[in-house]
């Protein structure tokens, strides 16, 4: 792993999950259409698996500003 993911917050499935509100299955859909962040593999095997904070926020970020676009222009 390198020392750029190590050294940045780091949220595991249940997290972003209970963050996102979205369930397992809508979660990984997201992810394959690009609409959302990719995870990280924790390790080699890529058992484990963890999403960076900056992205998440970026991602959240990116959703207010859509929301509040689509309200001026209505």
């Amino acid at each position: 792993m390198s020392e750029e993911i190590k050294s940045k917050g780091i949220m595991r499935r249940r997290e972003v999950m209970a963050w996102s509100g979205y369930g397992n299955t809508a979660l990984y859909e997201h992810i394959r259409l690009g609409e959302f962040p990719a995870p990280v593999k924790l390790t080699d095997s890529g058992c484990a698996v963890g999403w960076l904070v900056e992205e998440l926020e970026a991602w959240r970020e990116s959703r207010i500003a859509l929301r509040d676009k689509k309200r001026e222009s209505a």
